[in-house]
């Protein structure tokens, strides 16, 4: 053509084996139970209500024998190197967290999914994340006794990103899309010079 191309992307009709990239697989609750390298981090005086009411979480993806951190004591090389729990919800995004634009979460207003808003005082939030080649989850609710109420129940939900729980019930399950692929590329303004 006579113009430079915009992007190529690989044809989606195609059957194609290989091995999937990171970037297109969604984490989920079984890659924390995989985790090898893994941290605790307890984000406020509320996140460390939520740890002392999640046992059940951390005995149920075989954390038990993990070592537990205040957010202020998290460094970059401690994130960079360990999959996290974070207990309530992080007050320093870390750099590289990839939250999805489906995903947004107020101190006041509760959280909202997909548009869907949870205020209740039972609602409960447990997602995962990505950074990197690394997995974050994240519980946080109103109340401790919401996320005790739950936290038996997450480990169940292995191949989902995210669970949203209402008076102990799931109201939500789901695994956030693929937001990129190496078998997709645009270019830039500066590449196409």
């Amino acid at each position: 053509t006579p113009t430079r191309p915009l992007s190529i992307e690989a044809d989606p009709g195609v059957d194609l084996m290989r091995c999937l990239d990171m970037v297109e697989i969604p984490p989920t609750v079984n890659d924390l139970r995989a985790s090898q390298n893994r941290l605790v981090v307890v984000t406020s005086a509320k996140g460390e209500k939520f740890l002392r009411a999640s046992a059940d979480l951390l005995r149920g993806l075989q954390w038990q024998e993990v070592k537990i951190i205040t957010e202020a004591e998290l460094t970059n090389d401690l994130s960079d190197n360990h999959d996290l729990i974070y207990f309530g919800w992080p007050q320093q995004q870390l750099v590289g967290m990839e939250i999805p634009k489906a995903l947004q979460l107020s101190a006041e207003a509760g959280f909202k999914i997909d548009e869907e808003s949870y205020q209740g005082i039972d609602d409960v939030l447990f997602v995962t994340l990505r950074r990197g080649k690394h997995v974050i989850g994240i519980l946080t609710a109103r109340t401790a006794a919401a996320a005790e109420d739950v936290a038996r129940r997450i480990p169940h939900y292995g191949r989902y990103s995210y669970l949203v729980f209402s008076s102990g019930k799931n109201q939500l399950k789901g695994t956030w899309p693929a937001t990129d692929s190496p078998l997709n590329i645009t270019f830039d303004e500066e590449t196409q010079q």
